[in-house]
């Protein structure tokens, strides 16, 4: 017999099952959204050939400058901060008397990087205070968007060769030398000991940084960028005493010192005389192998690298690049294999022309490129030691064929001609694009410069040359519209598409030539003027594991 309320139990137990099935749709659609508009550099192992150092706009325009450098100051805000401004869209306005760094643009941090108080002036750009830098030692230049809390943004560049020589020391005993050779106000004074002004005093914070300061409180300074929230010893360092020494300033970009001594001895007596001549260190970087502060002998490379990449423009700094063949590989293994999405919202194949030539420590080792490291969201993760190969190396460009050491797991499985992968080390590679500051760039200059000489911080250059859509490689017109419809670009368990036969055949050489045919016919198309692949081939991958190990043991 049916009880009275049997009726209304199993309308309510009908209710709370649609509400749980609305439920797991609307929690399905969340995800969805969010994979769109995921951050970039929170793709997993596997995605690297576009993982971005920072989201860096193109470098013309006063607005891409100015968000350069917001980014950069953001760079001391937590991840989960990070996270929360990207997802809700919410903008903050940075004060710093908020965070103890006093009123707005307060902060002469920009003192540090080569301006002084005449080249700079506060100004308000969007919702954030920068510092804008129009001059450096006087002279114009590009202007510059500084944070103004700790000037991200910022670029240092040493002091012009034209700067006024040193007044030469009088044979009195003197204070300690005033000028070029001793560092600017707010500068690092490490290597000097000594400050150009007078009131300013070389403190020290530890064993690796000092810097010129009119006082110093010991320990952690909280206006230092987080990353740098170590104690300061506020230790004075005074540059030691010369005696029968004359010091001299040469207009010159070898970073050594040198010392000549000569003498003479009779019974009697003994003379002895020194002469010093000494050159400015540049702040930052300082290998210990002298031949990195040379141009190298190496051949300089010219040819086109290219990118998977999603609807964001920033530069291929701290990324991991390929050749044609290996971009299409990358695709078919890892992207185009999701139905109903492509992983990572990839849209487009953009394309490099690229500059590379090896410093002389590698090309002494019978090599022009390196080990192909990975990054994850700009930090060098190996394989082994990324800074120990630099320290010895440079900031070499790496490549590798995709089915060899250290991606030896596909041997046998890739069907793309030649797939190569490549690296290109920039700045701060060492930390997540959110975690650098103006210390670890300076620091970790990266191989990217204008005109590659083979120095270890000068080994690359590239400049944008084109895309193609995935959609017109693939002949559809919406992506979207093609999955909604029922269509599934590559399916790996069937080793073919629905509605689409473009990626089938997944290990057949002659599929894969076709299909990589068809992107350099795209490319040939869309940029008829440009200079032809086939005009500038790409060199081969020489790098050797043995050759670039030998005699180190990996770690």
């Amino acid at each position: 017999r049916t009880m009275a309320w049997e009726p209304a139990a199993r309308r309510f137990a009908a209710a709370v099952t649609k509400f749980a099935v609305a439920a797991t749709l609307l929690a399905a659609a969340v995800v969805v959204v969010r994979r769109q508009r995921q951050p970039p550099g929170t793709e997993r192992a596997g995605s690297f050939l576009a993982q971005p150092l920072r989201p860096q706009v193109e470098r013309s325009g006063e607005e891409a400058a100015v968000e350069h450098a917001v980014l950069q100051q953001r760079g001391t805000r937590s991840r989960a901060d990070e996270r929360r401004l990207e997802e809700d869209g919410s903008v903050e306005l940075y004060d710093s008397a908020e965070a103890g760094g006093g009123p707005l643009c307060s902060n002469r941090c920009y003192t540090k990087f080569g301006f002084t108080d005449d080249d700079c002036e506060c100004s308000s750009h969007l919702v954030w205070y920068l510092w804008v830098c129009k001059k450096r030692y006087g002279k114009p230049i590009p202007t510059q968007y500084c944070g103004q809390k700790n000037c991200g943004g910022c670029s240092y560049a040493p002091p012009p060769l034209d700067a006024p020589s040193p007044i030469a020391p009088s044979p009195a005993p003197s204070p300690a030398p005033v000028g070029p050779t001793c560092a600017a106000d707010w500068r690092p004074c490490t290597a000097s000991q000594c400050c150009s002004t007078p009131g300013f005093h070389c403190y020290q914070k530890d064993s690796f940084y000092a810097e010129c300061r009119t006082s110093c409180a010991v320990g952690i300074h909280y206006n230092d960028p987080r990353q740098l929230w170590t104690p300061w010893t506020c230790k004075i360092l005074e540059a030691p005493p010369k005696t029968n020494a004359t010091e001299t300033l040469t207009s010159t970009t070898t970073w050594t010192t040198s010392t000549a001594t000569s003498s003479t001895q009779t019974s009697t007596t003994q003379t002895t005389s020194t002469t010093t001549t000494s050159t400015l260190f540049p702040p930052g970087y300082r290998p210990a192998d002298e031949s990195l502060l040379r141009p190298s002998n190496a051949t300089a490379f010219t040819f086109y690298m290219y990118r998977v990449q999603n609807d964001m423009n920033y530069a291929p700094e701290n990324q991991n690049m390929a050749n044609l063949a290996g971009a299409m590989w990358y695709l078919h293994n890892e992207i185009v294999n999701n139905r109903l999405e492509r992983r990572y919202g990839k849209t487009r194949i953009q394309r490099f022309k690229v500059t590379t030539k090896a410093t002389q420590p590698l090309i002494d080792a019978g090599l022009n490129f390196g080990v192909r490291y990975a990054f994850d969201a700009g930090n060098c993760t190996g394989p082994f030691s990324c800074k120990k190969q630099f320290e010895k190396f440079g900031y070499f460009v790496g490549c590798n064929y995709v089915d060899q050491f250290p991606t030896q797991q596909w041997a046998k499985k890739v069907h793309y001609p030649n797939a190569t992968w490549y690296s290109l080390p920039g700045k701060c590679n060492s930390r997540r694009y959110w975690q650098h500051d103006w210390a670890c760039d300076l620091f970790e200059p990266g191989g990217a410069c204008d005109d590659p000489t083979g120095e270890g911080n000068c080994t690359y250059s590239y400049e944008s040359a084109g895309q193609i859509t995935i959609d017109e490689l693939e002949g559809i017109q919406d992506f979207k519209d093609f999955a909604v419809r029922g269509g599934w670009e590559y399916n790996n368990g069937t080793d073919k598409g629905v509605h689409m036969s473009f990626w089938d055949d997944k290990f057949n050489d002659t599929a894969c030539e076709i299909r990589l045919a068809r992107a350099q016919q795209l490319f040939k198309e869309n940029y008829p003027n440009d200079t032809l692949e086939e005009e500038i081939p790409a060199p081969p991958c020489d790098f050797d594991y043995d050759l670039f190990y030998a005699g180190d043991m990996p770690e």
